[in-house]
This record gives C-alpha cells, structure tokens and sequence, in this order.
C-alpha cells in the first residue's frame, strides 16, 4: 500500500506520494491498478481489509479496477 521505503538510515523514499495518500487516508495502487491486481488478486483483499481496518478511502481509479476484476 502507497509503496514507500526506509533505508537502514531512516530515510524514507516515496516516489508515489504515498505519504499524502496516508494523510488523506486513501489507497491507491502504484500505476495502473488494472495490472497491479492482475499481477497478484490478494492485493483487492488486502485493499479492503486496510479500509475496514484503518478506516481509509479506497481511491476511484482504484476501486474500479477491483470491480472489473471480480
């Protein structure tokens, strides 16, 4: 979820600005969500145990995605 990495120094890597989507409590898929949940179906479970469990939004291309996946 949102795809950030911390180094052994603490420093942290978000090249998909994935500490705003935390800020604003949505998920979303790194690139296109369709290949994304193609690659690995877990990920539409994972995505709706987040939301259940830490109360986020779940973003609309994204959701749309595990839609026509199912």
């Amino acid at each position: 979820m949102n795809a950030i990495a911390m180094d052994t120094a603490n420093k942290l890597y978000d090249y998909f600005d994935g500490q705003q989507d935390i800020n604003n409590r949505i998920i979303r898929t790194v690139g296109i969500a369709e290949e994304r949940f193609q690659e690995d179906a877990l990920r539409m479970i994972r995505c709706l145990r987040f939301q259940s469990q830490l109360s986020f939004d779940i973003a609309t291309e994204t959701f749309e995605a595990m839609r026509t996946q199912m």
